[in-house]
């Protein structure tokens, strides 16, 4: 009889035992999963970001290229800064050759910061009028 009560006693401390290191795993590993959710979301945020100033390059380039093509000048500098504060858009010019030939190339750069990466997108249009002050 004094058997069974300490077989019973050794097996109830094995199993406290065992539920602690269940516990202590299941722990480590929810841990760890939220520690890969942070940082997945971080890249997600990182990733939004730079397609959001990639639209705004885009956005502005765009703009300045039908103000040329409409209207011969570019957008009025005080409009762009009001539009797209953190872009800077950089023009140039060169005549067309070939079959271009007396159409002139104009060529956008805008560039803008996100986070530790610059973005900078290049867009370009032959146009057939363009003021002499770009």
């Amino acid at each position: 009889m004094t058997s069974d009560i300490r077989t019973r006693s050794l097996g109830h401390r094995r199993f406290r035992g065992a539920i602690f290191i269940e516990l202590a795993f299941s722990l480590a590993t929810l841990s760890i999963l939220i520690a890969g959710l942070a940082v997945s979301i971080d890249g997600f945020g990182r990733f939004n970001h730079y397609q959001h100033v990639r639209r705004q390059c885009t956005a502005a380039a765009r703009a300045q290229l039908d103000s040329i093509t409409a209207t011969g000048a570019p957008l009025d500098a005080a409009l762009a800064e009001e539009l797209w504060p953190d872009v800077v858009c950089e023009l140039s010019t060169a005549e067309g050759r070939g079959p271009w030939q007396g159409l002139t190339r104009v060529d956008v750069s805008a560039t803008a910061a996100s986070y530790n990466r610059t973005v900078t997108l290049r867009h370009g249009r032959y146009v057939t009028q363009l003021d002499k002050g770009v």
